[in-house]
């Protein structure tokens, strides 16, 4: 309906053919935003304004032709939440006849954030890394004041700063978890233009190596019957995985029957930060047979 002259680099003013002219809109704009559009017209009674999106402030809805009327040249519209709508004005004069109607459409500018990938898994206590993508709609990237801050929404972890940002980058420390699937999730912000945005809800999913493990030392031993003896078994633990209150220690001699046993002390330590010794005793009666036997811990 007209021809687009480009004002700067958010605004831009449609020329109307014939009875108005310089429909100025801002654009982009942001969500739920009220701007003022303007219109200039010769030998204008009225404007009828029509929209495909958003909501008109001012002016008076006009059921005979199906718009809102204002008798000047501008109208107060409140931008929707997202979205390209459509503001269209035409010009009547005095005998209520139409002039050449003018159109523009608005960009709602607006972000979206997500994480990847969508489902990870690690084993503790490695930190996961989800990757935060910044996807910028309908102009948002020419907005002042554009700028977006991350928080946390969930976290699997109760722990303050278990999860935490590093650049775009949301990374979760997992020494505190227990074996699970868990999910996360933050949120964008922009305080300029007081906008919020949710992630997408990524799963992690912890696993426990079972990075520990038992020595028996010597690896070989004699006793005579009626005689003991004594073995040092070395705990290693270097994951986190061990803890005494579900892994008691104990030892057994299979097939040596009643005639020779082992004891351990103590039989749980604490989780140990590399190596925990215990010791192993064997006890032999007189008339204990003679032969080579397994010892086994565990």
């Amino acid at each position: 309906a007209g021809n687009i002259t480009a004002k700067s680099s958010k605004q831009f003013t449609i020329n109307c053919t014939t009875t108005c002219s310089g429909l100025t809109v801002t654009d982009p704009t942001t969500p739920n935003t009220l701007q003022t559009i303007g219109v200039s017209g010769t030998n204008v009674s009225f404007f009828i304004w029509k929209n495909t999106g958003g909501t008109f402030t001012s002016g008076v809805y006009d059921g005979t032709y199906d718009g809102y009327k204002t008798t000047g040249g501008s109208i107060n519209w409140l931008s929707p939440s997202s979205g390209t709508p459509q503001v269209s004005v035409t010009p009547y004069n005095s005998a209520s006849q139409a002039g050449s109607s003018c159109t523009a459409s608005i960009r709602v500018a607006d972000f979206s954030i997500s994480l990847s990938p969508t489902s990870q898994t690690v084993t503790k206590p490695t930190e996961a890394s989800f990757a935060i993508t910044k996807t910028y709609i309908n102009g948002w990237e020419l907005l002042t004041g554009n700028a977006i801050t991350y928080s946390v929404k969930s976290c699997p972890s109760a722990t303050a700063g278990d999860c935490y940002f590093s650049g775009d980058n949301l990374k979760i420390k997992t020494a505190n978890l227990s074996a699970g699937t868990y999910t996360a999730q933050i949120t964008g912000t922009n305080s300029t233009h007081n906008l919020s945005r949710d992630s997408n809800t990524v799963s992690l999913e912890v696993a426990v190596s079972n990075n520990w493990g038992i020595t028996v030392l010597p690896s070989s031993n004699s006793v005579t019957a009626g005689g003991s003896t004594t073995y040092t078994a070395q705990i290693r633990d270097t994951a986190g995985n061990w803890t005494s209150s579900v892994n008691p220690i104990t030892c057994s001699i299979p097939g040596a029957g009643t005639k020779i046993t082992c004891s351990v002390s103590p039989t749980s330590v604490a989780q140990p930060s590399s190596t925990a010794d215990v010791v192993v005793t064997v006890n032999t009666a007189s008339d204990a047979p003679a032969g080579n036997y397994v010892l086994t811990v565990t």
